[in-house]
């Protein structure tokens, strides 16, 4: 996962179900303000409309971030401009700090987002309450990457978000295979011209956990996570991609799930304790 320096402050909170005045659930009022923030960031940029995305960012960022315009108009010249499907699950994670009477409030998550059948990933983080300085209200960063770019950055080794402000967008680097969203996370993924048979596979893993095995009968994984995961791509419901799950320790599978582009469907073979 993507590791974050935290600011210094008097207290963090990781989740944002843990403020006061938060329902504790979905619906809660911080969590409105967070997919609200989404949507307009988004429904600009499908407009091409550069004013919209500077007026979400704070006074702050705005009058201190001198390329800010440039990067929004590098953004809108990259981005396919059709209507985005934001894939933002659940609560963002939160810092609060509360100090005299006074308190600050920050949100942020790192999400995928398919424009035009093409994925890309968005860091935002929205500063939403602070009575120390009101002029930071507003999003603070946000970070764009194209789908090859989020893939070399997620699975680089001690990754850290970046803690500029304002706006950066990274389309710089192309790898040289196709990069597929598997669980909400980006993963370069190998095609392989087969056609194989979840059942089977499924009846394989109950009998027979050995990883060597099972690769010398159904082939190799189309894509590698870290710490010993792997997917195999099967066909599902209206040519839907899914994939088979591996969870492996050196040549022995030790769970398997049925998993989408975004999220866990069951499981398959469950983890011993």
């Amino acid at each position: 996962m993507c590791k974050r320096i935290l600011f210094a402050v008097s207290m963090i909170v990781i989740l944002l179900c843990n403020l006061p005045g938060c329902g504790g659930g979905p619906g809660s009022r911080e969590e409105k303000i967070y997919q609200q923030t989404i949507d307009a960031f988004f429904g600009a940029l499908d407009a091409g409309d550069a004013d919209g995305i500077r007026r979400l960012f704070s006074s702050a960022v705005v009058s201190g971030d001198a390329d800010l315009d440039d990067r929004i108009q590098q953004l809108i010249t990259l981005y396919p401009r059709s209507k985005t499907t934001v894939m933002f699950r659940g609560m963002p994670a939160g810092e609060y700090t509360q100090e005299a009477g006074k308190r600050k409030a920050v949100a942020y998550a790192t999400f995928p987002v398919v424009s035009d059948r093409t994925y890309y990933w968005t860091y935002m983080e929205l500063i939403y309450q602070d009575d120390f300085a009101p002029e930071n209200v507003g999003l603070n960063c946000v970070h764009f990457y194209t789908a090859d770019e989020y893939c070399i950055f997620y699975h680089a080794e001690n990754s850290e978000v970046p803690l500029d402000i304002g706006l950066s967008v990274y389309a710089q680097q192309v790898l040289d295979t196709e990069v597929r969203c598997i669980q909400s996370y980006p993963y370069a993924f190998v095609p392989y011209e087969r056609d194989l048979n979840l059942p089977e596979m499924e009846s394989f893993i109950e009998k027979n956990r050995d990883l060597e095995a099972f690769t010398n009968l159904f082939g190799m994984p189309n894509a590698q996570g870290d710490l010993g995961t792997c997917y195999y791509a099967l066909n599902g419901a209206d040519g839907v991609s899914v994939y088979l799950e591996l969870g492996t320790q050196g040549n022995k599978i030790i769970y398997a799930n049925l998993v989408d582009d975004l999220e866990y469907i069951r499981s398959i073979l469950e983890e011993k304790s």
